[in-house]
């Protein structure tokens, strides 16, 4: 930027302004909404505490955040799963 020697206090508060301006927009646009944490507390069995975590099976509907934790009907003992036909990863 570019302002006459005799306006440099002026051009300086400017450009303090100018930053100040642009970090708040960049900063505000940016900003993370994290979901609230869902779920009930975990009370592991001796099972899971020697396995080191606890399984759980939910709905392939439903969204599992990094912050939720396991309802007490969605905690099981033996995970299933299913495999399309037309599936091609292997």
């Amino acid at each position: 930027m570019i302002f006459p020697v005799a306006k440099a206090a002026q051009g300086e508060a400017f450009l303090k302004y100018t930053e100040g301006r642009r970090r708040f927009y960049f900063e505000n646009y940016f900003k993370r909404v994290l979901p609230e944490p869902t779920g009930e507390p975990l009370r592991p069995t001796e099972a899971d505490r020697g396995r080191g975590f606890v399984v759980f099976e939910r709905d392939w509907m439903q969204d599992i955040a990094y912050n939720e934790t396991p309802k007490r009907q969605e905690v099981v003992d033996v995970l299933r799963a299913r495999r399309l036909r037309a599936s091609t990863s292997r």
